[in-house]
């Protein structure tokens, strides 16, 4: 069994294509929209629900019963009949539970035509391809790391209900890629060029200390003034 790590060297992805839009990675049991995730073309966020149970349908009325311009735009579930009782309630109304406050029908916010309505184990891939700018998943949590990868290669924002894997080489890839999503972002901005997997993994920049204890002196100290130097794109050594 190949580990986490062997997996994620073997893909080749730029920064473009990985980290553009991926802003937001977020526990969707508290569904608010930041700041930080914008909207392409008129304005309006355009939101992928993956995932078409209870707790499915209850973060896609959070979601829509948020502040601006907000819209379902695609759903997707393994079974149909499931995806149908879930935008009927999103439609008409949900009771109170103790996960969603109670709603009287978000169809003002609601533009799932048929074609985007997506039914199968490929279903996700369709809706987070169809347009959208944010991504709930809220499958069952065997396929959250598969679900999340893709939303990310897609530069999707990605709002996910616990737990994000269920065993310790799923939550070690989950956390691998964040973390590898992160540092690649941070080089780009740095240096304004694509970064790739191969460079992240080939730098030879000492981030860490030379031993882990206490009174261990960190590769990085404030100035005089207690104050940390300040990066400089195109100066800053990154790689």
């Amino acid at each position: 069994m190949s580990s986490p790590q062997k997996k994620i060297e073997s893909r080749r992805l730029t920064r473009r294509t990985f980290v553009r839009g991926t802003g937001a990675v977020l526990a969707a049991s508290a569904l608010t929209f930041p700041r930080h995730v914008h909207a392409a073309g008129d304005g309006t966020l355009k939101v992928a629900l993956i995932g078409c149970g209870g707790r499915g349908a209850g973060a896609a009325a959070q979601a829509l019963s948020t502040s601006g311009s907000v819209k379902l735009w695609a759903m997707a579930d393994l079974l149909a009949d499931k995806l149908d009782t879930s935008l009927t309630a999103l439609c008409t109304g949900q009771d109170a539970q103790y996960d969603r406050a109670a709603h009287k029908g978000l169809a003002g916010k609601i533009e799932v035509p048929p074609e985007r309505r997506f039914i199968g184990f490929d279903a996700y891939k369709q809706a987070i391809d169809s347009g959208v700018d944010v991504v709930i998943l809220t499958t069952a949590p065997h396929f959250r790391p598969i679900h999340f990868e893709h939303a990310a290669q897609q530069g999707k924002h990605a709002f996910m209900e616990k737990p994000v894997a269920v065993d310790a080489a799923g939550k070690a890839e989950q956390s691998a890629i964040s973390t590898m999503t992160a540092a690649m972002g941070r080089m780009a901005t740095y240096l304004g060029k694509v970064i790739m997997w191969e460079d992240a993994f080939k730098s030879e920049l000492a981030l860490a200390p030379d031993r882990y204890d206490f009174d261990a002196t960190p590769p990085v100290l404030p100035g005089p003034d207690g104050i940390y130097a300040c990066t400089v794109p195109g100066v800053t050594k990154v790689l």
